[in-house]
């Protein structure tokens, strides 16, 4: 029962997100410009509100009915598919034009691609709705159970993939963008594989499932989550390990090599994860990262702490203008790259080093109006006077 009653609470919550989505800007301009009949986006929405109408009766069911739990496990695919497809829509409309030549090159025919799967994603969604009577499924069937799930304890060796509390723990890491303050906080489940129709994984250092079979992000090309938890060092040895992640996880909104300490390079192509939302690169062997990085247009935040290695961000990061936390303890930064003042949501910066050249010293950090706690700033003898000690802020 409880089980049910956490699916239901997560994928309400999801459709929350889809109908915010929908109601965005960035979405009418796309069916105007694409030349779109407006009853499209109506029949989506109307047919995402029944579902909703439905879904407490449904959780329910799905324990003792097996065809009503195929039937959850569709139509949560097809939300997650409608997600993925407008959250690219949005992002492609709002990217400023110098963080967006990945686009540009394809835009025509991205665009079409889009309005087709848009068609096809709402025709499915349809389909599934049309089984509810089938079903025997109901409107607005709820007890009103109020619960808390029992901790339960894994036993060594266990197999751990993220699942519905999982999936619960980062929902707002993954789609709120409004606020998301403080770390991840994973509550693995116990599963036995994982699959296409997996969307969060997450293991720890008692089970490494995949130090030795990369093969299987083949079969995980539409994970939204990979966070290994707890590790006590490097899970993979490999080094193509990185480039084949980023090569099949396109959909992957939180990333995370924490302590791949064998972790000393991102290939150019995370700049095509137009999803991503948060990137953990703490404690890893990173010396440098690719211009591609300001391509990440959602990325809200990039933890970096510990890179002792890395000596240096790429200028594109003034492209990242949502990003909203940027942890640079303990690394080997010698000055802010150029542009940090234009990143105007930033709330949580760890560390400012001063740079000599102009655009990377004192005054960007005058630009950040909305910084929020400590800040340590380094190489102060930079600061050339006080005028621009007073533009930057540090003294009154």
């Amino acid at each position: 029962m409880a089980g049910a009653v956490v699916g239901q609470a997560f994928l309400s919550a999801f459709l929350d997100v889809v109908f915010d989505r929908l109601a965005s800007p960035e979405v009418a301009n796309f069916i105007r410009r694409n030349k779109l009949d407006h009853d499209l986006l109506q029949r989506l929405k109307t047919t995402l509100y029944a579902v909703e109408a439905v879904l407490n009766d449904a959780e329910l069911k799905q324990i003792k009915n097996s065809a009503v739990n195929r039937w959850l496990v569709d139509l949560k695919d097809a939300v997650y598919e409608a997600d993925d497809l407008l959250d690219r829509v949005s992002t492609q409309a709002a990217t400023p034009k110098e963080a967006s030549n990945f686009f540009s090159r394809f835009l025509n025919f991205q665009e079409r691609e889009m309005v087709a799967k848009l068609e096809d994603t709402v025709g499915r969604l349809d389909s599934i709705f049309k089984l509810k009577d089938i079903l025997g499924l109901k409107e607005n069937a709820s007890d009103n159970l109020s619960w808390r799930s029992p901790s339960t304890s894994l036993e060594e060796g266990s197999k751990i993939y993220g699942r519905d509390k999982d999936k619960e723990a980062i929902l707002k890491l993954l789609l709120d963008d409004d606020k998301n303050d403080g770390e991840i906080s994973v509550i693995p489940i116990v599963e036995t594989k994982v699959g296409v129709r997996t969307r969060h994984l997450s293991f720890s250092m008692l089970s490494d499932p995949l130090s030795e079979n990369f093969d299987v992000f083949g079969r995980l090309k539409f994970l939204r989550t990979f966070l290994p938890v707890d590790l006590k060092e490097s899970p993979f040895h490999n080094e193509e390990a990185a480039r084949l992640i980023l090569l099949n996880l396109k959909y992957v909104r939180v990333l995370s090599f924490r302590k791949f300490s064998g972790l000393d390079a991102l290939p150019d192509s995370i700049g095509e994860l137009i999803h991503l939302r948060y990137l953990n690169l703490t404690y890893t062997s990173i010396k440098t990262l690719p211009e591609s990085i300001g391509k990440l247009y959602n990325l809200q935040t990039l933890k970096l702490s510990g890179c002792e290695k890395l000596t240096v961000l790429p200028n594109g990061m003034q492209n990242l203008i949502h990003l909203r936390r940027l942890d640079l303890r303990l690394t080997g930064l010698e000055e802010m790259p150029r542009g940090m003042g234009k990143l105007n949501d930033l709330q949580h910066l760890s560390d400012f080093i001063v740079g000599k050249d102009e655009g990377k010293g004192i005054k960007g950090l005058g630009k950040l109006s909305n910084l929020e706690g400590s800040l340590f700033i380094t190489k102060i003898e930079n600061v050339a006077n006080s005028r621009e000690a007073m533009e930057g802020r540090v003294i009154d």
